[in-house]
């Protein structure tokens, strides 16, 4: 249900049937189940600019291969996209809302102002920066500078914009498999 290339060339295919496996030149490797990857239901997968890769699970939680270990990190949610941001950072978006990995741990949006901060099932970056986040109400634009502002200051009214069924869309974005729901076209 995810999959990602990691910087070897190497295609990592996570499916809820045969679990994680890593497709290199004319090897295969699955890699069971343990403490640091406690499911094989992985929701979402990225790899970041040091070739690290990261799973995102839908019992919530997120592991980071790097130097042939896995690490698992505390979700608390039903991660159902991941992103790796043009500055490298990771970011998982889930039922629970929207996280961000710093200084070693995944620290999630609490926010009491406006902005659609839960059922998050997308996430994409444009290329001035800008985050497009699907949501139960629909699609929300916001730049990082906002999200950096209110992940500071919970009572922070964030800006962005919202985009619905008013504003053209033929639908709102689903909960549902198959994930992800968002991406970016080279145009």
């Amino acid at each position: 249900t995810a999959i990602t290339q990691d910087h070897e060339g190497g295609l990592w295919l996570c499916d809820q049937l045969r679990g994680v496996v890593r497709l290199w030149h004319d090897k295969i490797r699955v890699f069971p189940s343990g403490p640091e990857l406690p499911s094989q239901v992985v929701n979402a997968a990225v790899t970041d600019p040091q070739g690290n890769v990261w799973l995102g699970f839908q019992e919530g939680g997120i592991s980071c291969y790097r130097d042939g270990v896995f690490r698992l990190y505390n979700a608390p949610q039903s991660v159902l996209a991941l992103h790796c941001d043009q500055s490298g950072r990771i970011w998982a978006a889930g039922l629970d809302g929207l996280s961000r990995f710093e200084n070693d741990h995944f620290e999630t949006l609490e926010t009491t102002s406006h902005f659609p901060h839960s059922e998050l099932s997308g996430l994409v970056e444009d290329d001035e920066g800008y985050f497009w986040i699907a949501s139960r109400v629909g699609l929300v634009r916001v730049a990082p500078q906002e999200l950096d502002k209110a992940f500071a200051n919970p009572a922070y009214e964030i800006t962005y914009d919202a985009y619905g069924l008013s504003d053209g869309l033929r639908g709102f974005p689903r909960h549902t498999r198959p994930f992800p729901i968002a991406a970016k076209s080279s145009d």
